[in-house]
């Protein structure tokens, strides 16, 4: 049968199959070697930077005084929430939250702790809290967040209205809302700080 095929037909044939040999290596081979070779360079980039950062801040860290450091520690003192333990600032981030909401009129329906990020002596405790009540103690209890000294962030917020009655002026009024936040507080382990040199 390939002795019936003319020599031209047989050329264009073999010629096809080259074609498809050089894309099967090109794609199974090469390509994903070029690509390996991309993401490296793009390691080494991102470790370039990393490392230009780290020079830097060690160059800032060398040039502080003592007295500059501890100013910046006296700063963020009262920002902090200070205990000796990682579980002991997520209770005392929890019985922060709970006085502030027991000030207001505020119907606390959950709180769970979400999430807890340590980095070296430093955490950041995420609570997420469910609850309703008059429209003016959400904003109370906003407003006592944003005063509070250690520092209260609102992550998220979402504010449902739940009832609505009607005003003298022939408009509505929100009388009650569904509040859902996730806040986070900052927290250092004190113990670890101490025994700094």
């Amino acid at each position: 049968m390939t002795a019936a095929l003319s020599p031209r037909v047989h050329r264009i044939a073999s010629l096809g199959l080259l074609v498809v040999a050089v894309f099967a290596v090109w794609g199974g081979f090469f390509k994903p070697l070029l690509n390996l070779a991309g993401q490296a360079i793009s390691q080494l980039h991102d470790a370039r930077f990393e490392l230009s950062r780290a020079r830097r801040l060690s160059f800032e860290v060398e040039t502080l005084s003592e007295a500059q450091v501890a100013a910046d520690a006296e700063t963020l003192k009262p920002l902090l929430i200070w205990t000796d333990s990682n579980s002991g600032t997520e209770t005392k981030f929890q019985e922060i939250i709970d006085q502030i909401i027991r000030s207001t009129r505020f119907n606390l329906e959950s709180m769970r702790t979400a999430t807890t990020v340590r980095q070296g002596n430093l955490s950041r405790i995420s609570i997420d809290l469910k609850g309703e009540g008059p429209e003016a103690s959400v904003m109370g209890m906003l407003a006592e967040f944003e005063r509070h000294r250690p520092l209260i962030v609102v992550d998220q917020l979402t504010i449902r209205s739940l009832d609505s009655v009607p005003t003298e002026a022939g408009g509505t009024a929100i009388s009650k809302v569904m509040a859902e936040l996730r806040i986070s507080g900052f927290g250092a382990d004190l113990a670890s700080f101490e025994s700094r040199p």
